[in-house]
């Protein structure tokens, strides 16, 4: 039905079962419209909404899967969240198992010089973990004027090439090689 520019829609015009029928009544009511067509695209964008985050979710676990070496070749966002989550991982296991002097702050440019990438995405990432990062370098009194040794830290510090050798990380599937 149309009525000045406006599309009407109503359930009596629909050919649904009787059960559907009352389930939509039923979720109108309980949002407080009687418009059909609005009902059902607030629905329509909560699907889309929740469709989309399990996409992402699904594909920061298949970037999870993939050796350190495939992700440093991606451009995408979430390849590179996954190398900067390896190295701040990497970073904190080694700091747990060195003398301080031998202890690296988890800095923009340490991230950068272990697993590359543009210096905003790794401050963002690292913002993320900002809490657990400041827990940690308090823990170890870890200060950023550690980072000044003679030796670089890509001499010292590598990142595990499979993705198993992290606590999240699953082994590689066919779909994962495939892409």
């Amino acid at each position: 039905m149309r009525q000045e520019g406006k599309v009407s829609l109503s359930l009596e015009h629909l050919t649904v079962p009787a059960e559907t029928a009352a389930l939509l009544r039923e979720g109108m009511a309980q949002m407080g419209t009687s418009d059909l067509l609005a009902y059902l695209l607030a629905a329509g964008e909560r699907e889309a909404r929740h469709l989309r985050s399990q996409a992402r979710r699904h594909d920061s676990e298949r970037y999870g899967a993939m050796p350190t070496s495939k992700l440093a070749g991606m451009k995408a966002p979430e390849a590179g969240n996954e190398r900067y989550r390896r190295a701040v991982h990497t970073l904190m296991q080694w700091n747990e198992t060195r003398r301080p002097l031998e202890r690296w702050s988890m800095t923009t440019l340490a991230i950068q010089k272990l697993v590359g990438g543009r210096k905003e995405a790794i401050n963002a990432s690292l913002e993320t973990h900002e809490e657990e990062i400041k827990a940690h370098h308090a823990r170890l009194e870890i200060k950023p004027s550690f980072n000044r040794k003679p030796e670089p830290i890509t001499e010292m510090i590598h990142i595990a090439e499979e993705s198993t050798a992290f606590p999240w990380g699953k082994p590689e599937d066919a779909e994962t090689l495939s892409q």
